[in-house]
């Protein structure tokens, strides 16, 4: 007889179930090629497998989510959009029936194991990155949104505009904001007749340790951002010293390097000339919204120190003058 398995630890301060005072969400399917899919499973959930539908499409998701939060200092406020394939883990596909979109839509799932792979997460509230990196495993980045949602308190009109952009988590786990666009998202829904669907519970599914980002205790850092426009010449930073066990290497004269003037190297691949612009995300098009997403982590706003000044120069030379 096998010993039942213990239920996972909840990290300090967190607690489970989250409970929501209230959610606005639209989320928004795409029947793409399963290639780009295959390859982005891969990489970053390689225990699952791109779910089949029609004509052996894969199923894409963006998911954008503005919720509320009731704790006992106060209240929170979060937005944050989903980059989501809907998988399945590989070693239970014998458990799956077949299904078409309409019936995965409308819930008819009755395994659960139709879940959605979560790619890129990006989200407006530190509080609730850190959590969702420590509970639930997501590969959860910085960034801001400005939206135009439906609204009972505002002008009549079913179109939702969401527009997110990059940010940073500064000191004192603030959010600081940068214009740099990630992602543009318009869905017209005037006209559009809807139906009565009950797909919960939704799976979701994490990143394993060995492929996050990043260890789930840690903060998220600042990553660096190349200005668009110019290039620079990336290099790894020079060893600290000799490694264990290893002798020394002779070292030769080098050629006099241009002095430092504040900006540090970065080791993030950039194409010159190329600014960011708000991805097309056509119906048919997996590799768009892998681009649009791909490298969240590398849009972050790196802000440079300036070298400090030296005051107090043509003072001295008239003193030594005089």
């Amino acid at each position: 007889m096998t010993t039942p398995l213990p239920l996972p630890p909840v990290t300090q301060p967190f607690q489970l179930p989250f409970h929501y005072g209230a959610l606005h969400q639209i989320g928004i399917d795409w029947l793409v090629d399963p290639g780009p899919a295959h390859v982005l499973l891969a990489k970053h959930h390689p225990a699952l497998t791109a779910a089949a539908f029609e004509d052996g499409q894969a199923l894409v998701s963006l998911n954008y989510q503005l919720y509320f939060a009731q704790y006992a200092f106060g209240g929170g406020i979060t937005q944050e959009i989903e980059f989501n394939i809907i998988a399945f883990p590989t070693d239970e596909s014998g458990r799956l029936p077949r299904l078409t979109y309409a019936q995965y839509a409308q819930g008819w799932d009755q395994t659960k194991l139709l879940g959605i792979a979560r790619v890129h997460v990006v989200c407006d509230n530190p509080f609730a990155i850190r959590a969702g990196q420590e509970l639930y495993a997501e590969p959860k980045y910085p960034g801001w949104f400005e939206v135009d949602l439906p609204s009972l308190n505002g002008p009549a009109g079913e179109t939702w505009t969401v527009r997110c952009k990059t940010a940073t988590i500064g000191p004192d786990d603030t959010l600081e904001m940068d214009p740099s666009p990630l992602l543009d998202l318009t869905a017209e829904l005037a006209g559009v007749t809807p139906i009565t669907a009950n797909s919960a519970p939704i799976t979701g599914y994490g990143r394993s340790r060995g492929t996050a980002a990043r260890r789930p205790h840690e903060r998220v850092p600042a990553l660096p951002l190349v200005r668009p426009g110019r290039p620079r010449t990336l290099r790894p930073h020079p060893p600290c010293g000799p490694r264990p066990g290893r002798r020394p290497r002779p070292r030769h004269p080098r050629p006099p390097r241009r002095r430092n003037t504040g900006r540090r190297r970065l080791d993030v691949p950039v194409s010159p000339g190329r600014r960011p612009q708000p991805p097309v995300l056509p119906a048919d098009a997996a590799a768009s919204l892998t681009a649009a997403l791909r490298d969240v982590s590398a849009r972050a706003e790196y802000r440079a120190h300036p070298p400090p000044r030296r005051r107090g120069g043509r003072r001295r030379e008239r003193l030594r003058a005089n």
